[in-house]
Order: structure tokens, then C-alpha cells, then sequence
């Protein structure tokens, strides 16, 4: 797992979401999303960006170890 898809993981689990529901806010598909957490996948500069803003965590802090 990268450090991305863990930070990805924490910060969905802090806010009490699902990854449906979370993918939904975050206006990506559901497998997409999936993929993200496992690491198989980068989410891109959009989706970072909407996740800080919906977790209340800096660019930062989705990108470095915490």
C-alpha cells in the first residue's frame, strides 16, 4: 500500500464513510476509488484536491507520512 492510499484510507475512516459514499463526494466511480486505497492507482490533482477540502486536511498531509 502507498503512503497516498493509506493517508486515502485513514482520512475516509476519520470522516466515517464508506468507500461508496466517499467516491460519490469525491465524484469518481466507485472501483476507481477502490483502486486508490489499494494503491493500484494514482487519484489525480482534482480528486486530491476535493479530498482535502471535503476531510479538512491539507494537500500536505494527503501526501506525507503522518
Amino acid at each position: 500500500m502507498t503512503l497516498l492510499a493509506h493517508n486515502l484510507k485513514a482520512i475516509r475512516k476519520k470522516l466515517n464513510h464508506t468507500q461508496k459514499t466517499l467516491a460519490r463526494q469525491l465524484d469518481v466511480g466507485f472501483r476507481t476509488y477502490v483502486r486508490y486505497e489499494a494503491g493500484e492507482r494514482d487519484a489525480p490533482l482534482r480528486v486530491l484536491v476535493k479530498m482535502s477540502k471535503f476531510g479538512g486536511v491539507s494537500l500536505e498531509q494527503l501526501l506525507t507520512e503522518t
